[in-house]
């Protein structure tokens, strides 16, 4: 069934049921009796009748308004800028990071032995560490020491040149365990993300078509972007920082306690009072970092919109309001993100003034204690960098957290609900060269529960025209055979083969498609026609030249070599007509068993839509083709008709049969047309099956020749190849 779009609730009064849209997703799906009790509508519709009201005219034909008679500003609150999120209360919810988010991270990225291993490395790199401090200490205190008694003998292990070198070893030691504690966990953090930017892309692609309609561009453009973009330059370094300076805070108590070991009492509930600043700085920037992302999400989406719809902005002359909209959406971000920048300024000043009252402390503690002058340094210096490494620890703790947000809004999108069967591994998978007839098997096929069933058997290289009122259910069909819809009931098998048993990926890519709307990527002509080099240029030279394409792509070439002349993003440099041209040479190149077609003729004029239905049914005349199409005379040379309505077959048969019954659907359906139409269109499907019937005349003819004859095989199918049927 195809659907309607309307503005006006009045539309919707006959209608089964509608689908409501609010800010590009959709929200609920209600019977039209209760349309109008909906809160969520209520408000709109409220609106829209008092407009009607007040900018009611007087009776007339047409209704004009310049562009002066709309303010600018009115003309902005038109367009629709707030992106709708995902789910507001997931959003807004305070939630926080939880350690198997963290784990799922790394394991990603590595193996327990790995982690383990990285773990040994850190613990190394530290005692390497803390034993160099302890070490510096304690050759301060030797050198004290021998200056005050010169006489004094020295042990071998306290000169001056062992401590060089056992300095040396350590320092060297240092930056072996150090380098490669920092190259492991930059691999696996870099593991991670290639793996989780994997399983986005697969999910994504992978995805069900509902996945895409509830779900807006920006918030996929986001996190295929912004948040893959932090995961991959942002949290390794600063994961390997935190990693580092947790090391550091445990290696200085450890300082400490050798120091004195009352030290450790003010250290640790300096460290305590920070992680209690922290956890309440944590529960506000991890909301204003969520607010954030979705903040910035908008602004892709109506970036996106604008580029696609620019020529159309211009014509118009509504640039400003378009740049109004720019203007709002990013004073929203920079407000959001300036509370984000405010609540880390606020962290830094609170960490500063405790680490200020510990310091005060353990320097006014020394007047009361006899310690000597080289562990009153290193005990200083160690709490001065305790507190900074303290603080250091917080702002990283808090970057981390920040930034795991974005692995979390990664991996939702990662696994999505919506994921279909883009490979099925269970059972014995389809042939090679499937489908190798074409034949179309439809059994009590029901798309919603609504459906009487689907009964329809299409032959192999049978040509079926698909005919109905809009929202008839035409389009639907083909949308059950590529599996974009899901059937509710009933089965489809192509070949004897169910397409339930089939991945999405084989499923599609064995049948041809030339959409309603023409589909092309930016890059050059070669790669849209034959995107994974399986032709040759000759192959593609001819499937162009059958669309007469061949002159225009030449054309567009530098230096006469046309395909690889560029293509411009969604095909802009090309018209209409002509992209739904490549589209059909696209189909010729592949060569499939089934063709779809829907509404192929939708964007072309009167000839060529003679030359893509010509094409179609001479390039194709041994492949199954469905045709679904509003001009009648466009499926007049199929075999048989399907009339659709209500998302079921209400009558089937042969063109000239369905013509001539006078109170059939179809001939309801073409005597709107007119006599003089309807006339053109009998004589059409007369002609067209005298043609079927003299192509199986000769056919039976030359077949039964063969033995009789003595005519060789290849002689006769040489003659069928070469003639004009």
């Amino acid at each position: 069934m195809e659907d309607m779009f309307t503005l006006d609730d009045d539309d919707v009064d006959n209608d089964e049921d509608s689908i409501i849209v609010q800010q590009g997703i959709v929200t609920d799906l209600v019977h039209p009796n209760n349309l109008r009790h909906r809160g969520s509508i209520q408000f709109e519709i409220d609106e829209r009748a008092n407009l009607k009201r007040v900018s009611m005219a007087p009776a007339t034909d047409k209704i004009r308004l310049s562009r002066a008679e709309v303010p600018v500003t009115e003309m902005a609150l038109l367009v629709h800028d707030d992106e709708a999120s995902d789910s507001k209360d997931k959003i807004l919810a305070p939630k926080k990071i939880s350690l198997t988010l963290y784990y799922e991270f790394l394991h990603t990225g590595s193996s327990r032995k790995m982690l383990i291993f990285v773990l040994i490395f850190c613990v190394i790199s530290q005692v390497l560490y803390t034993l160099t401090d302890l070490f510096i200490e304690h050759w301060a205190h030797a050198e004290e020491v021998r200056r005050a008694h010169p006489t004094t003998p020295v042990s071998p292990y306290d000169t001056t040149q062992f401590s060089i070198i056992l300095y040396s070893v350590l320092l060297a030691s240092i930056v072996t365990f150090s380098f490669g504690r920092s190259m492991l966990i930059f691999r696996i953090c870099t593991r991670a993300s290639t793996c989780i930017f994997t399983k986005l892309l697969n999910a994504t692609i992978e995805s069900r078509m509902h996945f895409f309609e509830k779900t807006c561009a920006g918030h996929a453009i986001n996190r295929l972007s912004k948040d893959m973009s932090i995961i991959d330059d942002l949290l390794p370094p600063t994961f390997m920082e935190l990693v580092g300076v947790i090391f550091e805070i445990l290696g200085a108590l450890s300082i400490l306690a050798f120091a004195n070991f009352w030290f450790t009492i003010p250290a640790l509930a300096f460290i305590f009072a920070n992680l209690v600043v922290y956890r309440m700085y944590h529960l506000t920037a991890a909301d204003l970092k969520r607010i954030e992302g979705n903040a910035r999400s908008p602004i892709y989406s109506h970036l996106s919109r604008t580029l696609q719809g620019v020529s159309t902005i211009r014509a118009f002359g509504q640039e400003q309001a378009f740049i109004m909209i720019f203007d709002r959406l990013q004073d929203n971000h920079t407000a959001s993100w300036n509370l984000f920048i405010s609540a880390q300024s606020w962290l830094g000043v609170i960490v500063d003034c405790v680490s200020l009252v510990l310091i005060g402390m353990i320097c006014l503690s020394f007047f009361y204690l006899d310690t000597n002058p080289a562990a009153v340094g290193l005990t200083i210096s160690k709490m001065i960098e305790l507190s900074i490494l303290v603080q250091f620890a917080v702002g990283e703790m808090s970057n981390t957290e920040t930034q795991m947000i974005s692995v979390e809004r990664v991996l939702e999108y990662a696994h999505p609900q919506e994921k279909g069967q883009f490979e099925i591994f269970d059972g014995p998978a389809p042939p090679i060269e499937w489908p190798t007839e074409g034949k179309i098997e439809m059994t009590a096929l029901r798309m919603t529960p609504r459906d009487a069933g689907i009964n329809l058997t299409i032959e192999a290289g049978q040509k079926i025209g698909i005919v109905g009122r809009a929202g008839s259910g035409k389009t639907r069909l083909l949308n059950a055979l590529f599996r974009i819809t899901e059937p509710y009931a009933g089965s489809i098998k192509i070949d004897g083969i169910d397409l339930k048993n089939i991945g999405l990926q084989n499923l599609r890519g064995h049948i041809s498609i030339i959409p309603q709307t023409p589909c092309m990527f930016a890059g050059t002509v070669r790669q849209n026609m034959d995107p994974f080099n399986n032709h040759t240029d000759d192959e593609i030279w001819d499937a162009l030249n059958d669309c007469v394409m061949s002159d225009a792509i030449t054309r567009m070439g530098n230096k006469g070599n046309g395909l690889n002349a560029i293509v411009q993003e969604y095909g802009s440099n090309f018209s209409a007509g002509q992209r739904q041209f490549i589209c059909l040479a696209r189909a010729i190149l592949a060569k499939k068993k089934i063709l779809l077609c829907d509404e192929p003729t939708a964007s072309l004029d009167g000839l060529s839509s003679i030359i893509m239905i010509q094409n179609i049914k001479n390039r194709f005349a041994n492949s199954t083709v469905l045709l679904v199409a509003h001009r009648i005379s466009s499926v007049m040379y199929c075999d048989k008709l399907v009339v659709m309505e209500g998302g079921d077959i209400v009558d089937q048969g042969p063109p000239l049969e369905l013509l001539q019954k006078k109170n059939g659907p179809f001939y309801d359906m073409v005597k709107q047309l007119g006599q003089k139409t309807m006339d053109e269109l009998i004589e059409l499907a007369k002609d067209q099956q005298q043609e079927r019937i003299d192509k199986k005349t000769r056919k039976s003819t030359t077949i039964g020749m063969l033995p009789s004859t003595g005519l060789g095989l290849s002689h006769a199918l040489g003659n069928l190849r070469h003639s004009k049927i």
